[in-house]
């Protein structure tokens, strides 16, 4: 997830990421999944002074996994 966008109030939506390359769901089971990120800078910092780094949060999503069916299985 590498972009250079300035934040601004209008939420933006990062393009559609493939949750199964960060995240594997061992078990059926309801799970809570909210990425941080502290790789954001702040651009007031002024030349010669570090930059502050801001920890961005994403909502929270609710996700219901459910046990595999023996088809599925099979057919896997």
């Amino acid at each position: 997830m590498t972009s250079n966008i300035v934040l601004s109030p209008k939420p933006y939506a990062l393009p559609s990421v493939v949750l199964n390359d960060y995240v594997r769901f061992s078990r059926p089971g309801v799970y809570t999944v909210q990425v941080q990120d502290s790789r954001v800078t702040s651009i007031t910092t002024r030349m010669g002074t570090p930059s502050e780094r801001l920890t961005l949060a994403s909502n929270r999503l609710e996700l219901t996994i459910l046990p595999a069916d023996a088809k599925w299985q099979q057919d896997q």
